[in-house]
């Protein structure tokens, strides 16, 4: 500080506590403040704290209700003087320092030190104040990035408890010893129900265009030929078992990293079948043959794998829209609750606890990826249009997704041409 105001400061100045000369004349009209530590004085500072507010109006009420969305982003304006013969040079670096990038350290007098990110700056020199400019700045405290999102793996959480219940319904077999002795009568009973649950499989099989001839070689046989050793041992005959459902939703999805290399030779040859074709046969499978009381928990066993086989594909799937994935979820949660009420009648209770686990884990996944999909709407035209003038007059002429909506449309509806879609029929189509 020099010339007059620097006279002033060495008869009219005082030493405040740190030892820093405060001009008497100016206080308390003007204070010291510093912007990324260049100072300047302070005439007015404005700090306008609030809340962030949406307000809903309903028809026939009166009052409104007043959404709070949270604390407003705090602005603080400043206004304040440079002063000195070197003010020409003081406002090059101010001006420096409003334009440099990233939030600034800004020192007010009254507000203390803060973080403040410079929206705007303003600098004024006039010819009749010589040694001051003027200084106007527009501020906002400077929050905190956010840390990023950290979303659970919904897949893995369900794969990891598919294994879970795999592992407790092998230790829940192994601890039926009493089978060792089966008698001829439920031997019979047991190679019945193996035979119904071969006819299923052959039937999904062929349904889906593929030959039913390798299931599962856990023990050394396929289901299709299990001996009678084999029924007597649950040891043996329960993994044979599990592996022929983990065999047919393979069809829909290579086996994962580190499974059994049992499964090695289950995965089918050419391309996967649609999830969508697979995920309605094994809800079917889960409609396991009768058994007698005494063989309740091979049954049992028989539909917990087929409802958690079905999981896995759900898992897998993609959609298109959100009510395909909410009519596929509540179909798998129930019959997934059917198979734990099996499971709890034959006293499966280890088994039943981890199907439970399982199905709210598959239930919170299915629905956070449908919260993501697009709605459907249900159209019908008038005649016969092709398919991208469909998607034009519904969505504009966006190049860029107007054919691959074109293509959604004829394959949800099953057209056959994509420049016949039929009219008068009602179609379904995503918004």
């Amino acid at each position: 500080m020099s010339g007059f105001l620097g006279d002033a400061a060495a008869t009219l100045g005082q030493v405040n506590a740190a030892g820093q000369q405060v001009l008497a004349f100016l206080d308390p009209t003007f204070r010291q403040a510093t912007l990324r530590g260049l100072p300047f004085f302070v005439r007015i500072g404005t700090d306008q704290p609030g809340r962030r507010w949406v307000t809903h109006e309903f028809p026939g009420r009166d009052d409104p209700w007043h959404e709070d969305l949270g604390e407003k982003t705090r602005r603080i304006d400043v206004e304040g003087l440079l002063i000195g013969d070197d003010v020409q040079l003081q406002a090059e670096d101010f001006l420096e320092a409003i334009a440099a990038p990233g939030t600034a350290s800004f020192t007010h007098p009254w507000f203390g030190q803060v973080e403040v990110a410079i929206l705007e700056g303003r600098v004024v020199q006039s010819e009749v104040e010589r040694r001051v400019a003027q200084v106007s700045l527009r501020l906002e405290r400077a929050g905190r990035r956010p840390a990023p999102l950290i979303a659970e793996d919904g897949l893995a959480g369900i794969l990891n408890r598919l294994g879970r219940l795999r592992l407790a319904v092998l230790r829940v077999l192994s601890r039926l010893r009493q089978l060792l002795a089966l008698p001829r009568l439920l031997l019979g009973a047991l190679r019945t129900f193996v035979n119904g649950v071969v006819d299923q499989f052959t039937g999904l099989y062929n349904a889906l265009g593929r030959p039913f001839d390798r299931l599962g070689r856990p023990a050394g046989s396929a289901l299709a030929s299990v001996s009678d050793a084999d029924l007597r041992n649950p040891e043996a005959f329960g993994p044979v078992l599990l592996d022929a459902y983990r065999g047919a939703s393979l069809l829909a999805a290579p086996p994962a990293r580190g499974e059994a290399p049992a499964l090695e030779g289950l995965w089918p040859a050419g391309a996967a079948v649609p999830g969508r074709d697979v995920l309605p046969r094994l809800l079917a499978l889960t409609a396991a043959p009768a058994l007698p009381v005494e063989l309740a928990a091979w049954r049992a066993v028989a539909q917990c794998a087929a409802a958690s086989e079905a999981a896995r594909v759900l898992a897998l799937m993609p959609f298109d829209s959100r009510p395909d994935a909410i009519a596929a979820r509540d179909a798998v949660a129930d019959a997934m609750a059917a198979a734990a009420d099996a499971l709890a009648e034959a006293g499966l209770h280890d088994a039943w606890t981890e199907m439970l686990g399982l199905r709210a884990a598959l239930v919170q996944d299915t629905s956070a990826r449908a919260a993501l999909l697009p709605a459907l709407r249900r159209i019908q035209l008038p005649t016969s249009l092709p398919a991208a003038l469909v998607a034009y007059r519904l969505d504009g002429d966006d190049l860029n997704g107007l054919f691959g909506r074109a293509q959604a449309l004829t394959a949800r509806n099953r057209v056959r041409h994509p420049l016949f879609v039929p009219g008068g029929r009602v179609l379904e189509v995503a918004r």
